[in-house]
C-alpha cells in the first residue's frame, strides 16, 4: 500500500489463521505491527471483461493495466468512499477487490452498479464464484489446501 504497509486479504478463516502465524513468528520487539481489519473493512468483487470500464467510471484514479496491473494495490475514491482496491479476481477473469470501510459499502456497492448499467452488470453468487475459480484451477482454503494435504493431493 505505501512503504513498509502490506495488506493481506482473506475470508474470515484465514483472517484468524494468518493472525496466528504472525502472533507465533513475528518479532516481539514492536518493529513490527499487525492489525485485523475484517470487522472494520468490507469487501466487494468486480469481475468480468468490463470491470476496469466499470471501475474506471466510479473512480478519477487510472485504473488502466500499467498503472494498476495484476496483483498490485491502490488507495482510491469510489464515489464518496475511500477504497483500497486491488487488480485480482478469483474468477480468474479480470477483475478487482474493493476494501471500503463498512459504513461506506452500501455507498460503493451502488455506484458500481449504477455504473455497470449499461454494461449490463450483473450480481454473482459463492456458488459462480466456486466454479468459476475451479476452472482456472484456483484452490480454496479447506477444499483443495488443509493442513493433511500436501502439493500432491491438492
Amino acid at each position: 500500500i505505501d512503504d513498509g504497509e502490506w495488506f493481506i486479504a482473506g475470508s474470515g478463516i484465514a483472517e484468524q489463521y494468518h493472525m496466528r502465524w504472525f502472533e507465533a513468528y513475528l518479532p516481539k520487539d514492536g518493529s513490527v505491527r499487525v492489525e485485523a481489519l475484517g470487522q472494520k473493512l468490507t469487501g466487494l468483487a468486480i469481475a468480468g471483461p468490463k470491470a476496469r470500464d466499470v471501475l474506471a467510471k466510479v473512480t478519477r484514479a487510472d485504473v488502466s493495466n500499467t498503472a494498476l496491473p495484476f496483483m498490485a494495490v491502490a488507495k482510491m475514491d469510489i464515489g464518496m468512499a475511500q477504497c483500497l482496491v486491488g487488480r485480482v479476481s478469483y474468477t480468474g477473469d479480470l477483475g478487482y477487490e474493493v476494501w471500503v470501510a463498512t459504513e461506506y459499502q452500501r455507498a460503493a456497492f451502488q455506484a458500481m452498479i449504477k455504473a455497470g448499467e449499461e454494461f449490463g452488470i450483473g450480481l454473482f453468487g459463492s456458488r459462480a464464484l466456486n466454479a468459476l475459480r475451479l476452472e482456472k484451477n484456483y484452490g480454496s482454503w479447506a477444499r483443495e489446501y488443509r493442513p493433511i494435504y500436501g502439493p500432491l493431493e491438492a
